[in-house]
């Protein structure tokens, strides 16, 4: 959920995202500021992680969106991307926990 408004090839974008890791488990964000130009990805902005579910449980961090490479759309009047970031992120630890983190999780 969120807004994304496209100007020229120009955008800009806020919102909510929601990952899901291969077991399952959700990891939950919420889009910041998120500026760049259309076919290169963002210039500015990120996703903060707010929380998630199962062994995601907690966890707290942010994703520094880069600029992305070029992707040729596969079809007419399509968009297609690769998001790429920096990310960091806590989970904190809970001794009846067996924790086994397997990325990557996906949009």
């Amino acid at each position: 959920m969120g807004t994304l408004y496209s100007v020229d090839g120009n955008f800009q974008s806020n919102g909510a995202i929601v990952f899901t890791c291969a077991n399952g488990d959700k990891i939950f964000g919420r889009i910041q500021d998120v500026v760049g130009v259309r076919g290169t990805g963002p210039t500015s902005g990120g996703i903060k992680i707010t929380g998630g579910t199962g062994e995601c449980t907690g966890i707290t961090g942010e994703m520094k969106l880069l600029q992305n490479p070029t992707v040729k759309s596969s079809e007419k009047g399509s968009y297609q991307g690769i998001g790429l970031a920096q990310v960091s992120w806590n989970i904190p630890y809970d001794s009846m926990l067996s924790f086994q983190f397997q990325s990557p999780c996906s949009a």
